[in-house]
């Protein structure tokens, strides 16, 4: 990652727009099999119900 005046420099294999049921759901699939994910979403916190935890299920 490199931080610089306004601009966001991260390398990724696939960049997930939106962390609702299906965005979630992609970004998981493709993290469990081997792909570097940026997942982007506008809210604070994503909408799906998973526990603090999920990310461990990778």
């Amino acid at each position: 990652m490199k931080l610089g005046s306004n601009k966001l420099s991260i390398a990724c294999d696939v960049l997930v727009c939106g962390g609702r049921c299906a965005g979630l759901d992609a970004a998981l699939a493709l993290a469990r099999n081997g792909a570097k994910i940026v997942l982007v979403e506008r809210a604070r916190i994503c909408r799906r119900n998973y526990d603090h935890r999920w990310a461990s299920r990778l």
